[in-house]
């Protein structure tokens, strides 16, 4: 009676979804078998002693073989962490490490839906975790090796906010050389057909891409401002207006 009401007690009963369906309800009939009325004016002593040791030892050895379950809740995890990634990033990653990424998204998650489902877990012994881990070190390390096309923003903002300058600020000579300077320059160029075409296993296209994006943020050094200089620039603008009014408008230059 004392193993019975350890296997009936609520603290025990509560822990019920950490073991395999099968065994758990292998350890129910053994309760229900344990508890079910005996026939006693119809049994001799000796028969209710050997009823009671098969009962018990039924229910102890159903209590004893208790089965862990195995959890997929690293599985389910990963594939909804990755679930936008492969939604919506083929056409940002290298086809080659794309394939390898659908591959094992596809496998955990045919895994996932079939024998490892929240239905079925239930019943998957905690000894085949390992089946269930090796999934999800698949899919992650899938994952980790995508290859992305490379981001040319950083570039392109660089550049933007190098030639985002005020009109009549910096001397022209100045303004040349930074033009100059940006033309020494090579993936700012490059066609939208040829920056689609590289990704960031391209070690020296982002060792240059990012040299490119220093200098540009250097250039803004070889500006000259007539402020610089010591100079009003409205009052140089009002004077070359004044000279042109005096001079040959056809000879003006």
């Amino acid at each position: 009676f004392d193993l019975i009401a350890e296997c009936s007690a609520d603290d025990f009963v509560a822990t019920k979804s950490q073991y395999t369906t099968t065994s758990w309800n292998a350890l129910q009939n053994a309760i229900t078998d344990a508890n079910s009325n005996m026939d006693y004016a119809n049994m001799t002593y000796d028969a209710i002693i050997t009823e009671c040791d098969r009962r018990y030892n039924n229910l102890y050895n159903a209590r004893k073989t208790l089965k862990k379950c195995a959890s997929n809740a690293a599985l389910k995890k990963a594939l909804a962490d990755f679930k936008t990634i492969y939604d919506n990033d083929q056409s940002k990653v290298k086809p080659e490490s794309w394939t390898a990424f659908t591959t094992a998204y596809e496998s955990a998650a045919a895994v996932y839906n079939g024998d490892y489902s929240d239905l079925n877990i239930m019943d998957v012994a905690k000894s085949d975790q390992s089946k269930i881990d090796a999934y999800v070190t698949a899919l992650t390390d899938a994952k980790n090796a995508l290859i992305y096309k490379i981001d040319f923003q950083p570039l392109t903002d660089a550049l933007n906010n190098l030639l985002n300058i005020e009109d009549n600020v910096y001397t022209a000579d100045s303004a040349r050389a930074v033009n100059n300077a940006i033309n020494s320059c090579h993936y700012i160029f490059l066609s939208p057909a040829a920056k689609d075409k590289m990704y960031q296993d391209d070690t020296e296209a982002m060792a240059g891409i990012q040299a490119e994006i220093e200098k540009l943020n250097s250039y803004k050094n070889l500006l000259v401002s007539y402020a610089d200089l010591g100079l009003d620039n409205s009052t140089l603008q009002a004077r070359k207006t004044e000279l042109k009014a005096s001079k040959d408008p056809d000879a003006y230059d």
